[in-house]
């Protein structure tokens, strides 16, 4: 049981190994700095074995009081050899060794930060990249992405995975490092005595397997930990974005207590890892202990057996082993990092490369101008496989520079076939064509371009209300242009009373603003993008009667040479309509202009009629 736990994990770091190298390739960092930092490294470790070959002499001559070896040393001779007057006595000897031994460790630390360093800059370039990438990826997603994950999530895989991802690569410098480190280490052991060495390395093993079975613990606590986190703060988002709503219906007490037990168990499994985390080093510092009176007992046998095993040799011996028996729990302690990361790794991995299937495909004709009509044909859409069918064979077309209004119950479809026209999800069954082309042809950015959809769902930046006007825009609005539009369409009015005018911060989700409000930027955000076609999806739904009317008259008269698209609830919105297009639960059950469908009195003349009422 205890081989299958080894292979496995080791397996499992091994394939994270590979996504951190992956992640670095596709980052396009420069790769050079791995080979640089590994020769820095060896450097590091060359040096680091001078040193310890150093204690040799200091050892030797503490124990004789005598110090004239040292200037047979390799280099530090060169020093004596030219200055054979100055250094002329043991104690200046004595000195110079110390000194030297100081000098040397300083070098050598100083390769281990160029090391560290030279990883550090290419970790954090390939970190700003990734999210860059990942970035880019999203906003390339369909809306069935977003759809199916939630704003805290993704909130998270864009700033704390990325991050652990360059912790662990520096996770895998340092590895390499300490491998190499105890690798020269364990070199130097064999040669001052192989037997020592072949018995203290009895005593590894056991102490391994210890902590490996407490890292596959920490493993699969953390995961669970992970997993409560995201949970956690996707209740926090949850709570913070529907404060209004639980406000008013005097949840906050349900929301605390709802709270304080995600937040306790997130906690309870946090404490779980920090003490199976924490019992590691206990372990290791006990294993330890052990491993250095174990050989401490086999070196007093050894050099009872061996009498050429002289004092300073047993000395840098013990020294070596110190050093060693923590450093042989390396791959556990990577393991172990690189367990805690596995999630974010998936994370990550799952956007970057298995993301595909929710890219909505881009064509490669440029849309230029719109000539003649868009024409839905046999239309038909479900959300997901398993769901209902949202659209069923719709077909119905809009001419240019026409007003067609689309009509229906709740859940009819109307605002599906607006999402589909503007490519936000991909359309399986039917077409959409324009001017006889389908528009999976076009280059989705040319598409949009000629779009401007005014959405019931308001969404606003945390900036200021000039901004969010002008955000669709492609050409630079001066200000004279930007109070002319909003004046036309009454909406210069309640933005000149307030305190800072257009330069208004809005807050985050316009929340400084009434409903009313943002939906009227939303309508001048609109209508300031240089697009053909018009697209209204309850534009006006938080407006009343009064303000509604003057609003749309001033669209109007702007969108005399665009095509409008208009679906609303309030059928009194739709009196200019050219063509009424009404749909039944995704099927289109009537066509026709205004008075047409009232004489016809049938599924609209009803609705007609109860609003009438």
């Amino acid at each position: 049981m205890i081989k299958f736990i080894q292979r496995v994990t080791r397996s499992q770091t091994i394939l994270h190994v590979k996504k951190i190298f992956f992640f670095l390739r596709i980052s396009k960092v420069n790769m050079w700095f791995i080979p640089l930092s590994v020769l820095l490294s060896v450097c590091y470790t060359q040096i680091a074995l001078y040193v310890v070959y150093l204690l040799f002499p200091l050892t030797k001559g503490i124990i004789a009081n005598d110090f004239t070896h040292v200037r047979d040393l390799k280099g530090i001779g060169l020093i004596v050899k030219y200055n054979p007057s100055f250094f002329n006595t043991s104690t200046k000897l004595f000195i110079l060794l110390v000194v030297w031994v100081y000098l040397a460790t300083i070098v050598k630390n100083i390769f281990y930060y160029f090391a560290m360093l030279c990883v550090q800059v290419q970790a954090r370039m390939a970190t700003v990249r990734l999210r860059q990438m990942l970035v880019e990826k999203c906003l390339s997603f369909g809306k069935s992405f977003y759809d199916k994950n939630t704003v805290s999530y993704l909130q998270t895989v864009l700033t704390k995975s990325t991050e652990l991802i360059e912790s662990r690569f520096k996770l895998l410098q340092q590895f390499t490092t300490e491998v190499l480190l105890i690798a020269s280490y364990l070199f130097l052991m064999f040669q001052i005595s192989w037997k020592l060495t072949l018995i203290t390395g009895l005593f590894f093993p056991v102490v391994s397997v210890i902590t490996q079975q407490i890292v596959q613990r920490i493993r699969n606590a953390s995961l669970e930990q992970q997993q409560l986190s995201r949970n956690l703060n996707e209740k926090i988002f949850n709570m913070l974005y529907c404060m209004p709503v639980i406000k008013s219906f005097s949840k906050e007490q349900e929301e605390v207590r709802a709270f304080s037990k995600a937040s306790e168990t997130e906690i309870e499994r946090s404490f779980r890892v920090q003490r199976l985390t924490g019992l590691a080093s206990p372990v290791e510092d006990v294993g330890a202990m052990t491993g250095n009176l174990f050989i401490a007992l086999a070196m007093a046998a050894v050099m009872r057996m061996d009498h050429g095993f002289n004092p300073a040799s047993a000395f840098v011996f013990f020294y070596l082993a110190t050093k060693t028996i923590p450093g042989l729990n390396a791959f556990n302690r990577f393991k172990l990092g690189m367990a805690n990361s596995a999630s974010s790794l998936d994370d990550v991995e799952q956007i970057l490369t298995h993301g595909d299937s929710f890219i909505v495909a881009s064509g490669k004709m440029e849309w230029g101008e719109f000539k003649e009509s868009i024409e839905f044909k046999n239309l038909s859409f479900s959300y997901t496989d398993k769901s209902a069918v949202v659209l069923d064979r719709v077909s119905f077309s809009i001419k240019k520079r026409s007003i067609v209004a689309i009509v229906g119950s709740s859940g009819s479809g109307k605002s599906t076939l607006m999402n589909l026209l503007l490519r936000f999800y991909d359309c399986p069954s039917g077409q959409i064509l324009i001017d006889g082309q389908d528009i999976r042809d076009y280059n989705i950015s040319s598409l949009r371009k000629k779009m401007a959809l005014i959405s019931q769902d308001v969404l606003l930046f945390n900036d200021t209300i000039r901004n969010n006007i002008i955000y669709g825009s492609t050409l630079d609005v001066s200000d004279d242009s930007l109070r002319s539009l909003t004046r036309s369409i009454r909406v210069h009015d309640f933005i000149d009373q307030m305190s800072g005018k257009y330069e208004t911060l809005v807050g985050e989700r316009g929340t400084r603003l009434s409903g009313g409000e943002r939906q009227r930027l939303a309508i001048a955000r609109g209508m300031i993008k240089d697009s053909e076609i018009l697209i209204m999806d309850e534009a006006t739904s938080a407006l009343d009667s009064a303000t509604e009317e003057a609003i749309t008259e001033g669209i109007l008269s702007l969108a005399k040479e665009k095509t409008m698209i208009i679906i609303a609830h309030r059928l009194s919105t739709i009196k200019k309509a050219d063509k009424i297009v009404y749909l039944e639960k995704g099927h289109v059950v009537e066509t026709g202009t205004l008075q047409e469908l009232i004489d016809k009195k049938g599924f609209f003349y009803k609705q007609w009629q109860a609003q009438k009422i």
